[in-house]
């Protein structure tokens, strides 16, 4: 008999959210292992850079067109096994799947090696490598929208804040993690000295996920789909029915979810050129500090020594991550009526830090400007959540039944991943012209330029604290 920890709708004490929410701590540790090292990896296997570019554009389309979709096939989704779990269960078999044959793509394709020549198998492994990329960021998808609406069906209003709090800190673990991981030798340590370093960072994460999704589904009980939509599933859950359902909720959202949505496509249009981009911009200022000091004939060590200075910047802030989640956690009784407050400081917060890169000539100095980002970076992972759950409970507290919510957390991901995809856009024409003018500094340009949609995000959430502030006055 399985465990059950907690069911939906009841109560839950600590274990409960530490147990639901430990599986984004692993999902985090994936994508951390695979942005951080994905690149470096492709790049080994013969792909060219231009091509690895494409490449990671999976995740944003995918976050798209795909996490939405999923997300109301689950709210549609009758089963004894629940609305969410099978999802999740689905999308970490898919992961797990994908990421095992990206860790050992080149042994796999060079198994064929008696048909292809050199240049034929480089050219399979890097195309085989191409679509495990996509598999990924595709199966990522249901496992994603899964946990995050199961997280809101299982706890109450009052618990959502709290629930969205252990998910921070769980995401900061994870970032953490992956951050770390870098700076050790893995197959020394592991005693898996014919691996590689990607592949044991690979067979962690996938062992991870594996065991915190089979806790975590064990350890909840949903409630059965009602009757009348575990019917409707069978009959009106093609592409295009789902598609109207997608659409209908869109036009039915309330004031504070339209709020929230719009200022997480402001706010990460702020957030991807530095997320992207900011390792690069910090490992730069040190090389140009070291070549200054030792001239051209040590480029190749300053080179190697400056990228794990940049792997450095996001190990600081996922460390401030992660002691800003404990925080908000511990004061949760004082700052869960100023989530609003907190996150427009936040928002302030990160483009003072954006713009202080004007003055900033040492990667020393850019490392405490990380620091605090990572404070910034934190409250966006907790805040938005914690008033969107709140949210879908209240419309099933209204409707009497909370099957929207997978569609909610999946149009809210639609916002996030456009604004990536726009942002991408603005930068890349923004490369190009540096480099064709022969300028320096095309890094620290679009960072900066980051300030502006960050700025826009705080005037938005002023918006939002004025409803919310009405709908607080009006239920009393």
């Amino acid at each position: 008999m399985p465990l059950r920890v907690f069911a939906e709708g009841k109560k839950a004490h600590t274990l409960a959210f530490q147990v639901q929410t430990l599986t984004l701590c692993r999902l985090q540790v994936v994508w951390s292992v695979v942005l951080s090292n994905g690149t470096a990896y492709l790049l080994t296997l013969g792909m060219p850079s231009h091509v690895t570019a494409i490449t990671w554009m999976a995740g944003p389309l995918c976050g798209t067109f795909v996490q939405p979709y999923m997300g109301t096939l689950s709210d549609k989704f009758g089963s004894r096994y629940g609305r969410r779990r099978p999802f999740i269960m689905l999308g970490a078999i898919g992961t797990v799947l994908s990421i095992f044959f990206l860790a050992c793509v080149e042994q796999l394709v060079s198994s064929l090696n008696i048909f292809l020549d050199d240049n034929a198998e480089r050219l399979a492994t890097c195309t085989a490598a191409f679509f495990l990329i996509w598999s990924l960021s595709f199966w990522i998808q249901p496992l994603q929208v899964g946990v995050r609406a199961l997280i809101v069906d299982l706890f109450p209003k009052d618990q959502q804040p709290q629930a969205s709090a252990c998910a921070s800190y769980w995401v900061g673990c994870g970032n953490l993690i992956g951050a770390a991981s870098g700076f050790v030798s893995l197959p020394d340590t592991l005693g898996l000295v014919r691996w590689t370093q990607f592949q044991c960072l690979c067979l962690i994460a996938t062992v991870a996920l594996t065991s915190t999704v089979i806790v975590g589904c064990l350890a909840c009980q949903e409630t059965p789909a009602q009757a009348e939509v575990t019917r409707g599933r069978h009959v009106s859950a093609g592409l295009f029915q789902v598609l109207k359902r997608v659409r209908t909720t869109s036009y039915h959202l309330n004031d504070v979810m339209r709020h929230v949505m719009l200022i997480q496509f402001f706010s990460w249009m702020a957030w991807f050129p530095f997320l992207y981009y900011g390792s690069s911009y910090i490992a730069n200022l040190f090389a140009h500090q070291e070549m200054l000091s030792n001239g051209n004939s040590a480029y190749h060590a300053v080179q190697q020594t400056a990228t794990r200075f940049g792997t450095l910047s996001f190990f600081s802030l996922s460390c401030s991550m992660l002691l800003t989640s404990i925080i908000l956690h511990a004061c949760l009784a004082q700052t869960q009526r100023r989530i609003a407050s907190i996150w427009i400081a936040s928002q302030i917060l990160y483009a003072m830090a954006l713009l202080s890169t004007y003055f900033i000539a040492t990667w020393r100095a850019s490392l405490i400007i990380t620091f605090y980002v990572g404070i910034s970076f934190s409250v966006t992972q907790f805040a938005p959540f914690a008033i969107l759950g709140q949210e879908c409970v209240s419309m099933k507290d209204l409707d009497g039944e909370a099957l929207k919510t997978g569609t909610v957390m999946g149009l809210h991901n639609v916002a996030i991943s456009l604004a990536q995809l726009i942002s991408a856009g603005v930068c890349f024409p923004i490369f190009l012209v540096f480099k064709s003018w022969g300028l320096d500094g095309s890094l620290a340009f679009v960072i900066r330029l980051g300030a502006v949609p960050a700025l826009a995000a705080a005037w938005q959430l002023r918006k939002l604290q004025r409803t919310l502030e009405k709908q607080r006055a009006t239920a009393i």
